[in-house]
């Protein structure tokens, strides 16, 4: 597992709250996506990010550099496919269900490489788990087109 450590600030303080990432070959989305993380008015967060066996997705980590913002730490692993792995639903499941065992904060979010967060999202499904009292919360999506 490969680790890249983000902001000082949050070095000593234990997250609430995990995110992981699934990726594959979309190194261009993925840095959208982690720019939006950084962007949170929830902090600090730590990042999953499972590759799923791209070489050129892992070499764009390696260069990677999170210094502010609201990213404890990333923690990165590149997983090879066997000769009987696909992509799809089946695949991206067992992906995500792996990284979800590497979690360790009390809340987890998904986020697709080629999505990006409105930056209170994660404090709002927090606050709304915090209030409500249940176990879990899934928020409603906008939906914005590259050109606005």
């Amino acid at each position: 597992m490969n680790i890249l450590l983000g902001s000082r600030d949050w070095q000593d303080v234990q997250p609430l709250l995990t995110v992981i990432i699934v990726t594959r070959s979309r190194a261009a989305f993925l840095q959208r996506a982690l720019r939006s993380l950084e962007v949170q008015d929830l902090r600090p967060i730590d990042v999953i990010i499972i590759v799923d066996d791209c070489k050129l997705t892992c070499r764009f980590l390696d260069a990677l550099s999170v210094a502010h913002g609201a990213i404890r730490s990333i923690k990165w692993l590149n997983l090879t496919r066997g000769s009987n792995d696909h992509s799809g639903p089946k695949r991206l499941a067992g992906l995500r269900n792996y990284a979800l065992q590497l979690v360790e904060t009390r809340w987890c979010s998904y986020l697709d490489d080629d999505n990006e967060l409105e930056p209170s999202h994660l404090s709002s499904l927090l606050e709304c788990v915090s209030v409500s009292g249940l176990p879990a919360a899934h928020s409603w999506r906008s939906l914005w087109t590259q050109d606005g």
